[in-house]
């Protein structure tokens, strides 16, 4: 679930989501395209996966579920395999124009520069996502917790995803773990289940937020960052 490589001695945490918050792109949906295109075995048995997560967006069944059926397509792969993959999808998304939305990325930098903690939080897996997280220099990152047996993923989730309130659970677990007052910490999001993740810390913020954000950003007084 989560990766440290810094030693946790921060005084602060800042939390940043992922997709549309940092990165302009859906790594999970854009990972998927590219592992279908890259396992010719996977695409073939595709076409009944792609209809039925298509079915789960389209009827807006909770992101949660979607999430966990999203796995479901790891099943029997390698834990090596996918590492691979998600090491060369990486190096082929960055090159995407704008891949960053920079005025996110700088305050994840001043927070680095202040000596607070940086973890990533989403509802991707830890493969896609550390790429990311080694580019970027964080201290961790919280993910999908993919189940693994005997060296392969199984397409299960072994605890809830972190996704909604999953992230707002991971991220309390975290904190007790490291002792850090939450009050003191910050967290970036840029939809509205990341409402939850927002509520576990002191000072929050949403990117680039709808209408329907916007309210409740007012409600909590939080910090509202146009970022497009």
């Amino acid at each position: 679930m989560k990766w440290l490589h810094n030693q946790p001695n921060h005084p602060a945490y800042a939390f940043f989501d992922v997709d549309n918050t940092l990165i302009t792109i859906k790594s999970m949906f854009s990972f998927l395209e590219y592992l279908w295109s890259e396992d010719p075995e996977l695409f073939q048995k595709s076409e009944e996966y792609r209809s039925e997560l298509n079915r789960m967006i389209e009827t807006k069944q909770p992101r949660e579920n979607i999430n966990e059926f999203y796995y479901s397509i790891f099943q029997g792969i390698s834990v090596n395999r996918i590492n691979e993959l998600s090491h060369q999808w990486y190096l082929k998304a960055r090159k995407t124009p704008n891949f960053f939305i920079e005025p996110v990325v700088d305050i994840l930098n001043r927070h680095k520069d202040a000596g607070h903690g940086v973890i990533l939080v989403s509802g991707s897996a830890l493969p896609l996502l550390l790429p990311l997280a080694k580019e970027l220099n964080v201290d961790g990152v919280i993910s999908a917790p993919l189940e693994k047996i005997e060296g392969h993923y199984t397409g299960r989730l072994v605890s809830e995803p972190s996704i909604g309130q999953g992230k707002a659970k991971y991220i309390k677990r975290l904190l007790s773990d490291l002792q850090q007052d939450p009050s003191l910490c910050y967290a970036y999001g840029d939809d509205v289940s990341d409402i939850p993740m927002l509520k576990t810390v002191g000072q929050a913020a949403m990117i680039n937020p709808t209408k329907e954000s916007t309210e409740i950003c007012d409600v909590f007084g939080w910090n509202l960052i146009q970022a497009a």
